[in-house]
């Protein structure tokens, strides 16, 4: 005689995202796997939900005018904007405001500001010093995605709209490692 079970598996991640490729290219498979694609998970609006930073920061517009916004190679944002702190709180501005028509013509609640795909990221002498500080070469895009959080907080506190944006980064290739969490940590909605 056999038994009857009621057994429930329950994951510990409520919604896991697979990687690109097999899981994401088959939907039969994603669901066994009880993955999420991107859009599942972050929803859409006029920007692509990954790989985006030269989305918000188009290098034919500002690299001209602000190449401080780029990394010493060109395929990343430099996330210290080189050290110059007017340029620095020019393109957290700059993202900020993208980013808020973005999450006010879509009413979302998740935004993303996600790395190229590209494996290297900035080593300028500012960069370098912040993965001293940090631990890592993450901390600098910890540091950046906290101050766009503070900023959503400031402008709806000013604006008395109650409401929490939370902004999702990519960390891969050179920003897998976490920085130290003495020094640096994500905001809570970060």
């Amino acid at each position: 005689n056999l038994v009857s079970l009621n057994i429930m598996d329950k994951p510990d991640l409520n919604n896991f995202i697979g990687g690109s490729g097999v899981y994401m290219d088959n939907v039969v498979l994603r669901q066994r796997m009880r993955t999420m694609d991107y859009t599942g998970v972050l929803g859409l609006g006029k920007i692509s939900p990954y790989h985006n930073t030269f989305i918000y920061l188009p290098k034919g517009t500002y690299e001209a005018s602000h190449p401080d916004w780029y990394s010493n190679f060109g395929t990343q944002v430099c996330y210290t904007a080189h050290g110059n702190k007017e340029e620095y709180n020019l393109m957290i501005q700059t993202v900020f405001e993208k980013m808020l028509e973005e999450v006010t013509t879509y009413n979302l609640d998740i935004i993303t500001f996600t790395m190229e795909d590209e494996s290297r990221c900035c080593n300028c002498a500012s960069c370098k010093a912040a993965k001293a500080k940090y631990g890592a070469d993450s901390g600098a895009v910890v540091e950046f995605c906290n101050n766009l959080s503070d900023k959503f907080k400031e402008y709806y506190a000013a604006n008395s709209i109650n409401k929490e944006i939370n902004i999702l980064f990519f960390a891969y290739y050179c920003f897998t490692e976490a920085p130290n969490p003495s020094v640096v940590q994500c905001r809570d909605n970060v």
